[in-house]
Order: structure tokens, then sequence, then C-alpha cells
């Protein structure tokens, strides 16, 4: 990950956050503790990732949040809040913070045990950073995805990224986005258990009931049978201008939906398990399933809390839909667009050999001869189903004379390619590999 900025004069949080990032040595951090070198390390260390102490007494808090707000330049980053629920509530800081980039808040109690979590979260899919600004300058419609181990721990995480993109674009109230978040969570965490770990209601139950923790039971079950470590939830959102349909999708079997709605129906609401579908119909959505029941759709009806900016720059670019071995584009054509990469997975063959695999978190498709204006060095085949924001060169540099931001974020993740080609070339002539 790129460098990491911290801005907050609390020493006893410093400490915590520190000993947190010192765990991974890739990490690096540049800290601020005055209004003033808060706006050096965002203006001229360019982050990929700021945590703000936004509790903070001895920190223009405020006046740091309008000037991000007003400065686009300062847009082309991800936030993340550390709060003190003793100082500040949650739902106030959402709404103080609704129009800048906001990923998630977390409490100062929980820095140490989910920090790291978090940041390798937003590693993996670097491209939520980016999708703030695009939602309000590049298209009137926003798809993406995240891809979820079977583990628990990280549900919530998940769950409160795809609930703040809704808060942040207005179309959520602050009060409600718990109620999303905990929805979503129920349904992703029903993924893991009932459908890819395929546990029974029983076996949960007696395992629960004996003083065991989900958790706990997840792990055993994995260890049990390594073939369910490669069993992923997958989360996807599509979010339109009325609307915003979640779509959670398990690699299990499914179950009998209309059998268990029927059970549901004389469920105790105080019971086990059966929460994540009471709550996600309470919380004023809509749920349903798919046949074999693998598939749940919640769609959530916007609230307008916020009017929006009329979206401009790559407003109406095409919307591809690829399926499993599709195109995208041959080695040698003309590289006249580039792809924004909405979801979905892409190999990338230099002839009849593979060379790399592209995925959300890689931001786009054939960067490299689109802005060369050469010709498409390499072949590209969609691997799975997925999504593509296909840009014109008219519309792509249009948009960066308009908001130059935009070629700085670009330039950021040619270089990490391009480091990451350094590395992989360098231990490929260390195993001896093409030498």
């Amino acid at each position: 990950m790129s460098l990491i900025g911290i801005i907050n004069s609390d020493p006893q949080i410093q400490s915590k956050i520190e000993k947190a990032l010192a765990k991974d040595k890739s990490l690096s951090w540049q800290s601020a503790t005055t209004f003033m070198e808060a706006l050096d390390v965002l203006n001229f260390d360019l982050p990929e990732i700021v945590l703000i102490n936004v509790s903070d007494p001895n920190l223009k808090i405020d006046d740091l949040i309008k000037t991000i707000e007003e400065d686009r330049w300062l847009h082309n980053f991800g936030i993340l809040g550390i709060y003190d629920r003793q100082l500040t509530k949650e739902q106030e800081i959402g709404y103080r913070m609704r129009k800048i980039n906001l990923l998630a808040l977390l409490e100062k109690n929980n820095i140490s045990q989910n920090l790291l979590n978090i940041l390798k979260i937003i590693e993996s899919n670097r491209q939520i950073i980016f999708q703030w600004e695009m939602t309000h300058t590049l298209s009137n419609r926003i798809t993406g995805s995240f891809i979820i181990d079977n583990d628990p721990m990280t549900v919530p995480i998940y769950a409160g990224l795809a609930a703040t993109a809704l808060v942040q674009r207005g179309y959520l109230n602050v009060e409600n986005k718990r109620n999303l978040q905990i929805a979503l969570a129920e349904l992703i965490q029903n993924g893991i258990e009932h459908g890819n770990c395929e546990l029974s209601y029983e076996e949960k139950s007696k395992f629960l009931m004996e003083g065991g923790s989900i958790v706990d039971l997840i792990r055993k079950k994995c260890e049990e049978d390594p073939s369910l470590q490669t069993k992923k939830v997958h989360l996807e959102w599509d979010i339109r201008d009325n609307e915003t349909k979640f779509y959670i999708r398990d690699d299990g079997k499914g179950f009998d939906v209309e059998e268990y709605q029927r059970k549901m129906q004389t469920r105790k609401q105080d019971a086990l398990h059966g929460r994540g579908i009471i709550l996600a119909k309470s919380f004023g959505g809509r749920l349903s399933y798919n046949k074999t029941g693998n598939v749940a759709l919640l769609t959530v009806k916007h609230e307008r809390a916020e009017p929006l900016r009329e979206p401009v720059g790559f407003r109406g670019e095409e919307v591809l839909i690829t399926r499993e071995g599709d195109t995208v584009f041959k080695e040698g054509e003309k590289s006249d667009h580039i792809y924004y990469i909405s979801s979905g997975r892409y190999k990338v063959f230099h002839g009849d050999t593979l060379v790399s695999l592209l995925t959300p978190a890689d931001i786009f498709i054939g960067e490299m001869s689109f802005l060369l204006n050469n010709r498409r060095s390499a072949t590209v085949i969609a691997d799975s189903a997925g999504k593509l924001i296909k840009i014109s060169r008219k519309s792509f540099i249009a948009a960066v004379r308009d908001f130059p931001q935009y070629g700085i974020f670009l330039s950021k993740l040619l270089a990490r390619k391009l480091e990451q080609n350094n590395r992989m070339k360098v231990k490929r002539q260390e195993e001896g590999i093409g030498t």
C-alpha cells in the first residue's frame, strides 16, 4: 500500500495506530498533529489512505473537512475515521463527513484488533477509493463487488464499506446506515454459514448453546474440510438513480427457499438463527432469492438525503456486461478506449501465454497502450461474468483537463503496477525463470 497519512494529536491513539501498523513491515506512514501539518501531508505527501481522529479536540476537524470538501485535489484518497464513542456519536460523524471520501469508521478501542484488517480489505479493493469521485463526476451509475473469505471477523467491515457508499452519495440517511450494515452483514454471514460451510441449524444451535462462537465453528469446519477455503461470498452492488441493488451470492448448493420461509413464519423472533432475513426485511428494502437459494437480492430505495451534483465527465459512457470467455480486445488492435473494471476477472495473454489476471483492484484495463496511443500489446479475455465501463480517449482527456486529480491517480496507479512488475521480474530471476 502507498503512504498512509495519520492526522491525530492524541498520544495514546497514536501509539495504538503505530503498534497496529508496525505489524506489517510493508506499511509506511506520515503523521500530522496540527491543522497546518495535516494540509501539508494531504497536499504534498499524497497518501492513499488517511486516518483522521475525528474526536480530537486539539484539531480543527470541521475546518479540515471543509477544506477537503472544497478542494478536488484532496479527493484522491480514502478516509478512515477514528473516533471515541464517549465523545462522538457514529451518526454525527457520518453526517459531518458525508461529502468527502469516508470509507469506514473505527472506534478507538478496536484499533488493535481491526485496523490492519480494514487496510488489507481496502488494499485488495483499491477501486473503492476512486469510486467516490467517479460517482459524482464520471458516471450516474456505479457498480462494484467484493469477494469475501469465510472469515466472520471481516464481515462487518465489508458491510460497513458498502453501507457507507450510499450515505456518502446522499442516497441513505445517516441514521439508517447501521441498519443497512447489519442487514448486509447478516446476509453475508448466512452465505458463509449455511451456503459455503453448509451448517445445519441444528449443528449451529448445539454449538452455540454449548458456549462456542460462530467464529470457532467456521474455523473448525474449514479445518475439517480444506475445500471450504476455496469457497467465497460475492457481494455485488449496482447503484442507480432511484435504488441500489445488493447481490449476495455464495458458492454453496443453495436451499429450499419456500420451505425456509414457511419455517420463518413460526420461528420466534429471538431465535439464534434467521435474524438476517428478519432484519433485512424490516429495513424497508425488498429481499428476494433465486430459485436455488444461493443468491440473495436486497433492493434499497434511495432516500435522497442530500441532493447530488449533476454527473459530468464520463456520463453516458458505454457499460459492457461481460460473460466468461468474452474477448475485451485483441493483441494488435488500435487502443482508442480504456476500460474501468467494475466487477469480474480478466485474463491477459501475450500470444498464448497467460501473463496476469486483472480484477477490480487493478482499476483499469489497457491504460498503457491507451495513453501511449499504441496498439494493444496483449489480448484480454473475461475469466468470469463482469461489468466494464468503456471510456473513449476524448472523454478521458477532457475529464483530466477538468479534474486534474484523475491524472495524479492514474500516475500513481501506473507507478504501482511498474513496481509490481519489477518485483515479479526480480523474483523470476532469483528463481532462475527466464534466464
